[in-house]
C-alpha cells in the first residue's frame, strides 16, 4: 500500500498534503515579497505624530473671517517644534498669496514670510517653521497649485507637514488634518509624490486650557471636585482681582489637603495610597525657602504680573486705535 501511495503525499507525517504544504508555502512568499514591494513603492517613512495646540486653529479661523472677500481660502506658516517621530505646532502667522478661481497658478508673498518669521522667532526662539496650513475649499480636496505652495516650504522646512481646517463648522468640533507628502520610489527611483495623513492630538498647556474653559463654559471656569464636593464654579476676568480669588481658592484647597492628613494620622479615615502619593509629589515640587527669601520672591513676582497686566492694557488700546484708523481708511 506504501508502494503504491500518491508521489505527492507524505506517508510518514499525519500533516497536510506535500502540495497544500508548497501552495502556503508559495502564498506566504508571495504575501511578504508583496509586502516589501509595497513598502518599497510608498516609501518607508514611520508614522507621524502631530500635536496641535488651540491657538493655531482659532488663528487660521481668525485669518478666514478676515480674508478678502475675493479670496476662496487662506494660507499661512506654521511654526512649532520637531523631535522624534512628533511635531508639535504651537503657533502661525498668515501669508498674503493670490491665485485664479481655477487654480492654475499661485502668488505669495515671500518677502512677507520672511518677516514674519524672523520677528516671530525673536519672540520664540525654539520655534521653527515645520510646515504651512490652508482652510479647505468646498468641492476642491487638494487643489493643483498647492504644489507650488508645498515646494516653497520644502526650502524652508525638511518634510513640511500640511494642515488644512474645514471652515464650514458644521460640527461640534473643528475639524483639523493633517499630512506629509511621501515619495513614491519604484525600482530605486521616483516616480511621484502621495499625501499621507497622520494623527492629529490637541495639545494643551495649563494657560491654555484656563482659556478653553472658559470660552467653552461662557466665561466660567469649570467647577473642581475637592474632598467629595464641587467647589463653587468661578468667573474668569482679566482683572487683578483674579489672583485674590485664586489665593483663597489655593488656602482653601491647603485647608481640605491639611484636614485629611489629620484625619488620616488620627485614624478616623482610611489612607488611599494614590492621594498620598500625589500629596508627597506636590510637597516635594515645593521649593524650600526661608520666609524673608519667600517675601522676596513674592513681591517681585507680583510687581512681574502688575507690569504684565499694564502692557496688556497698553497693548490692547493700541490694537483698537490701530482697528479704527484702518476702518476709517
Amino acid at each position: 500500500a506504501a508502494a503504491t501511495a500518491h508521489p505527492l503525499r507524505a506517508s510518514a507525517s499525519p500533516g497536510p498534503p506535500l502540495a497544500l504544504a508548497l501552495a502556503l508555502s508559495l502564498a506566504r512568499e508571495q504575501h511578504r515579497s508583496a509586502k516589501e514591494t509595497m513598502a518599497v513603492f510608498f516609501g518607508r517613512e514611520a508614522s507621524l505624530e502631530v500635536k496641535v495646540h488651540p491657538l493655531v486653529p482659532l488663528s487660521i479661523l481668525d485669518h478666514y473671517q478676515r480674508r478678502e472677500s475675493t479670496q476662496g481660502r487662506v494660507i499661512g506658516t506654521l511654526l512649532g517644534k520637531i523631535s522624534d517621530n512628533c511635531v508639535e505646532i504651537t503657533n502661525c502667522y498668515a501669508v498674503r498669496h493670490a491665485e485664479p478661481e481655477d487654480f492654475s497658478k499661485m502668488a505669495l508673498g515671500r518677502e512677507l514670510n520672511a518677516q514674519m518669521c524672523e520677528l516671530t522667532t525673536r519672540v520664540a526662539k525654539r520655534e521653527v517653521i515645520v510646515g504651512w496650513y490652508s482652510t479647505t475649499i468646498p468641492g476642491v480636496n487638494f487643489p493643483s497649485n498647492n504644489v507650488v505652495v508645498h515646494a516653497f516650504y520644502c526650502e524652508q522646512a525638511d518634510n513640511p507637514v500640511i494642515l488644512t481646517v474645514d471652515t464650514r463648522l458644521e460640527t461640534d468640533e473643528i475639524v483639523v488634518n493633517a499630512f506629509t507628502v511621501a515619495p513614491i520610489v519604484l525600482e530605486g527611483e521616483g516616480v511621484g509624490n502621495i499625501l499621507k495623513e497622520h494623527t492629529v492630538i490637541t495639545e494643551m498647556g495649563p494657560q491654555e486650557r484656563i482659556c478653553v474653559d472658559k470660552m467653552i463654559t461662557g466665561g466660567i471656569v469649570p467647577s473642581v471636585r475637592s474632598n467629595n464636593a464641587l467647589s463653587p464654579e468661578m468667573p474668569v476676568d482679566g482683572s487683578l482681582s483674579r489672583t485674590e480669588d485664586v489665593l483663597e481658592k489655593l488656602l482653601g484647597m491647603l485647608t481640605a489637603v491639611s484636614g485629611y492628613v489629620d484625619d488620616v494620622v488620627a485614624g478616623r479615615r482610611e489612607p488611599d495610597n494614590e492621594v498620598g502619593a500625589l500629596i508627597a509629589a506636590s510637597m516635594a515640587s515645593v521649593p524650600r525657602l526661608r520666609p524673608e527669601l519667600f517675601q522676596r520672591s513674592f513681591a517681585d513676582s507680583v510687581q512681574d504680573m502688575l507690569m504684565v497686566d499694564f502692557l496688556a492694557s497698553l497693548t490692547k488700546t493700541q490694537l483698537e486705535i490701530a482697528e479704527r484708523i484702518n476702518a476709517s481708511l
